[in-house]
């Protein structure tokens, strides 16, 4: 399923580390030729037809990256060419919460209070790093335990009502983070070099006695869609695509709802006509990053020219793209080479 062989020593690796430690190293050449005054001249990578995602040490997108790109570049930019790392908030905590006590409900036998009590306890963990007490903190958490009810009486009818089959759990040397990992190589250009692999992980795969696959991704909001929104069409387009064996694809929405109360959840799958529309969709997005990092070999030059809306939630609580790009400079220039 995964386009990569699974990595037997994943769990070894410190890849935030060495992922950090690239962009640092990268940056900090482009300031010493920046300094240095030194011209940058036609891109080798144009010559010898190198891949610009390699060029800016990308070894490989996500659906949520390409999303991030389309609605805020400047946002992407920041992260993943200068290594700004951008906080996260109650709403993300609730959705992994949430997602850590369905999953003691559905392969660990859980019971629906004890499924809370592991969403309550992963959320805390979460908040106890951020150190934040805020008002949005006490809400989401308050709210937990209708949020965790609501996604298991959402799976129950994912499970009698579509014919899923049963639950399949990932494999025990499988990706770090604990879920199936799928994945697919992109095509952005015409040279043998010009592709990109796009890695995802799935929230829960099924299957049934035809063997037949069902992938199912959780969204736990207050405000549930009637119909796809882009960026998670986008998302299941590229489970289908990447998982490889034709599966459907549910949406699951969770909201808050109190018990009685109509329309606590709803699903949403994935036909034909938006597949085929969104994976186009996501592969013009991927070529336009190509182009766009193409332009120039200096992180700091994109990060200075592509658009940037300050008002877009990827900026929501952040520093101004400003001065991300100043503490970057001055920690470059702060840092005595060995």
């Amino acid at each position: 399923m995964p386009i990569r062989p699974l990595n037997p020593f994943l769990d070894l690796e410190d890849s935030e580390f060495w992922d950090s430690y690239g962009i640092e190293m990268r940056l900090r050449f482009a300031r010493k030729k920046r300094k240095g005054g030194l011209s940058w001249g036609l891109p080798i990578r144009k010559v010898i037809h190198m891949n610009p995602f390699n060029h800016h040490g990308i070894a490989h997108l996500s659906p949520s990256a390409v999303n991030m790109f389309t609605q805020s570049p400047s946002a992407w930019v920041a992260k993943a060419l200068l290594g700004h790392k951008f906080s996260s908030g109650p709403k993300a905590w609730r959705g992994i919460a949430v997602e850590d006590g369905l999953n003691a409900y559905i392969f660990h036998s859980a019971t629906p209070e004890e499924a809370i009590d592991v969403a309550m306890t992963n959320f805390d963990k979460l908040n106890s790093k951020a150190l934040n007490v805020g008002e949005d903190v006490e809400r989401e958490r308050k709210r937990l335990d209708r949020y965790v009810l609501n996604s298991i009486d959402a799976m129950l009818e994912v499970v009698n009502e579509f014919g899923v089959g049963e639950p399949q759990a990932p494999p025990a040397n499988g990706s770090w983070n604990g879920q199936w990992e799928v994945g697919l190589p992109c095509r952005f250009g015409e040279h043998q070099n010009d592709k990109v692999d796009v890695i995802g992980y799935l929230d829960f795969l099924y299957a049934n006695d035809a063997n037949k696959n069902t992938i199912v991704d959780l969204k736990t909001t207050a405000r549930i869609p009637s119909e796809w929104q882009p960026n998670h069409a986008m998302q299941a387009a590229f489970y289908k695509r990447a998982h490889g064996n034709n599966p459907d694809v549910l949406f699951v929405y969770a909201s808050p709802k109190e018990e009685g109360k109509p329309n606590a959840f709803h699903i949403l799958r994935l036909d034909d006509e938006t597949y085929q529309r969104e994976l186009k969709r996501m592969k013009d997005t991927i070529t336009r990053m190509s182009k766009m990092l193409k332009l120039s070999d200096d992180p700091f030059s994109l990060a200075e020219a592509v658009p940037h809306d300050e008002t877009s939630f990827y900026w929501s609580n952040e520093k101004s793209l400003d001065q991300i790009i100043e503490d970057v400079k001055t920690a470059i220039e702060n840092t005595t080479e060995e």
